[in-house]
């Protein structure tokens, strides 16, 4: 018979065991103690996992870390679902069905007001989760950036950052928590987060002094945090000589296009894609922040309007300047959604495209975003 409950800190070596397993036998080979170091690289994992077990035998597994985004110092407390494992010859049983509704309670009753996770779309809108928000591929040329460049050199010195020595790992903190839309990071969280995904981070000098730092994993540049007078596509170029790369990736989120103009002008090509799924769990807490931010850089038109989003929230949404205001509401709506649609209109690019009628003025969408380094 199949039971269900949280794991214990004597099999967690059983779990890393099982996790590996499922995701080798399925995918590629998988060491998630080397993809999470994190989350997997020290004991405690247990209290974040929900286990499905079979005669004493583990059958399925989810893990959901706590993490908080930090929006101009706004917070929004959210849970990253992640390993999402059954077992192969226990599958069509409904595990998976079950587990995640434990973890999704599990992260309501820990006060986390948003769910995500990464995977195949079809599969997680099963569980109420839907693609959100956006994050935008520029793809770096040694021709683009030769052109771009006159391909001089910039003077520009590299040095993995776990090895550059205790200040730069300050230093890369430092430019990180100024970031105004960040996962907020201890010290220690901060060092691991940048092997995520087998990652690795890269400080930057110039004149001796550090710059900056990037963030690569698969091969593409993740994240990156610089003083404001670095020009990124030199960078970016004096990297790629180094490498002797001819094309080098870099990602970020959509709101940050505007102000990293210099490298969208220097990239060959560009691609846009959703930054994560997304299931909201508190949606005036969501709203109020998000619109916040995005009215602290971008002027919003002002009104009010009310959204319905069915058995789930009722918000009188008004904008005037740079405030906002979201806020519970019995009026009568001026649109009424689903909660997954609802996370169309208000995160995804194509908001009026999918919604061309829609009444919320140039609000849609929000710049909901997620980084690839806190990710799970």
């Amino acid at each position: 018979m199949l039971t269900y409950g949280q794991a214990r800190p004597d099999e967690e070596n059983d779990l890393l065991d099982f996790a590996n397993y499922v995701f080798s036998y399925s995918a590629a080979p998988t060491d998630f103690k080397k993809l999470h170091p994190w989350v997997y690289g020290r004991p405690g994992f247990s209290a974040i996992t929900q286990v499905a077990r079979e005669d004493g035998r583990i059958r399925g597994m989810i893990s959901a870390v706590h993490d908080v985004l930090s929006l101009n110092g706004q917070e929004l407390k959210f849970g990253y679902i992640g390993t999402v494992s059954t077992h192969p010859y226990a599958r069509g049983q409904g595990i998976m069905r079950r587990l995640m509704s434990l973890t999704l309670d599990s992260l309501k009753a820990q006060g986390c007001q948003l769910a995500v996770l990464g995977g195949q779309r079809q599969r997680y809108q099963y569980h109420g989760f839907e693609d959100a928000g956006a994050r935008v591929m520029l793809s770096l040329t040694s021709a683009s950036l030769r052109h771009a460049l006159g391909g001089q050199d910039h003077g520009h010195r590299f040095v993995p950052l776990d090895q550059a020595g205790e200040d730069a790992m300050l230093t890369a903190r430092a430019l990180h928590s100024r970031g105004s839309y960040i996962c907020l990071r201890s010290a220690q969280a901060f060092e691991a987060k940048l092997h995520t995904w087998d990652g690795q981070a890269w400080a930057v000098f110039r004149d001796g002094r550090m710059v900056g730092y990037f963030y690569l994993a698969y091969g593409q540049v993740a994240e990156f945090f610089f003083e404001e007078d670095v020009r990124l596509p030199g960078v970016f170029w004096d990297y790629m000589s180094l490498q002797k790369l001819s094309q080098l990736r870099v990602e970020l989120p959509a709101a940050q296009v505007a102000r990293c103009g210099d490298l969208f002008a220097a990239a060959n090509s560009f691609s846009q894609h959703p930054a994560c799924m997304l299931r909201v769990m508190d949606w005036q807490a969501f709203l109020q922040v998000l619109l916040q931010y995005k009215a602290s850089h971008q002027p919003l038109t002002a009104g009010r309007r009310v959204l319905d989003i069915a058995q789930e929230a009722r918000l009188s949404i008004a904008c005037e300047g740079a405030r906002v205001s979201v806020k519970a509401s019995a009026d009568r709506a001026d649109m009424s959604l689903e909660a997954q649609a609802a996370v169309r209109l208000t995160t995804l690019p194509l908001s009026r495209a999918l919604y061309p009628d829609h009444p919320f003025l140039d609000w849609f969408p929000v710049d909901f975003y997620l980084p690839l380094a806190d990710s799970f």
